[in-house]
């Protein structure tokens, strides 16, 4: 790994900006979790998509003379403290000019995390490789779709791990149990692709009670672990590949009442869980509708359609009006200011 440090802002007086680069960052929305029963001596593995709003827009600076980390926000402190401790360099002040809501299933803390880690980077003239960005702010110990969508946008799935010898327990990422997975299939958007997205909870859960869920709630069955990854291997990556999203929605339609998934819509708040029902019914009378998913453990809801106009009109009229449409990205960018 070849690590320098910028010359330019080595001449600088104290107090004064060095170099700037400004990082923006997608959220994602995911999918699911594939395996939670340790089945075929594997655990984990999972899929999502990059969606272009939210977003963090962040730039990240070197400060001669200034304590770099004061008045940060403690999430922001953590991972800087993170990269200073794994690269062996100073750290740097970041501000933050759009974020992404935290806690309600938009990989809001993996996104932030990462986007420091490149920029920092980028800033110090650190040459290395996303995982290990990953590895040194200690994120994808579970999921590894928030690190690899961070890379490279679109749709991404991960393999998961060896089960027990690389990860022997389940939990998620923010008890930073395993390295992030490996990536195993990626495709890009199609242009026509929309997200519908909103949420009626507040917030999901975390810390403490996001443990407290994965151990209550797993190992789950074994045989709805066999068809979590027929139905992934046989549909989702092919459709995926080819750009599919009638078979994607389909697949992710069937999910939904599976493994972990299956338990995370039990612990949504009613009026979500009643929105799915009223959902359904739509969806019998017409079934061209896009299917209502549960990104990550919620409250977040999404659509995937290239058709968006009805779905919209239907929301509406269910009395919904804050929601995002929004389509396809590409992965974090950094950029000098």
């Amino acid at each position: 790994m070849k690590a320098y440090e910028s010359l330019m802002s080595d001449r600088l007086a104290d107090g004064q900006v060095g170099a700037i680069r400004r990082v923006v960052a997608p959220a994602r929305l995911h999918f699911a979790l594939f395996n939670e029963s340790g089945a075929n001596g594997r655990v984990d593995g999972g899929a999502g998509v990059a969606v272009a709003s939210p977003r963090w827009d962040i730039t990240l600076s070197k400060v001669v003379g200034v304590p770099a980390r004061r008045d940060a926000p403690p999430p922001v402190s953590r991972i800087v403290g993170k990269l200073c401790e794994y690269y062996g360099y100073p750290a740097c002040q970041v501000k933050i000019a759009r974020a992404i809501p935290s806690h309600v299933g938009l990989g809001s803390h993996t996104a932030l995390a990462m986007a420091i880690a490149r920029g920092y980077c980028a800033l110090h003239g650190i040459d290395d490789d996303y995982i290990n960005w990953a590895r040194a702010v200690r994120r994808g110990g579970t999921s590894g779709v928030g690190v690899h969508v961070s890379q490279y946008g679109g749709f991404v799935v991960d393999g998961g791990r060896e089960f027990p010898a690389e990860k022997s327990s389940f939990g998620p990422s923010s008890l930073e149990l395993a390295d992030p997975p490996a990536l195993v299939a990626r495709g890009e958007t199609p242009p026509s692709l929309r997200m519908i997205h909103f949420r009626l909870g507040r917030r999901g859960l975390s810390g403490k009670d996001e443990a407290k869920f994965f151990r209550e709630s797993t190992p789950v069955p074994t045989m709805e672990t066999y068809e979590i990854l027929r139905l992934v291997e046989t549909y989702l990556i092919p459709g995926i590949e080819q750009q599919d999203i009638g078979l994607i929605d389909e697949i992710l339609s069937e999910l939904q009442g599976l493994g972990l998934k299956r338990l995370e819509w039990e612990i949504q708040d009613r009026a979500t869980q009643d929105l799915r029902d009223v959902w359904s019914d739509v969806r019998r009378r017409n079934p061209r509708l896009p299917s209502l998913c549960l990104s990550s453990m919620g409250p977040t809801t999404f659509m995937l359609t290239d058709a968006p106009e009805e779905t919209v009109r239907i929301l509406r009229g269910l009395g919904i009006r804050r929601f995002m449409v929004t389509g396809a990205v590409r992965g974090a960018r950094v950029s000098h200011v």
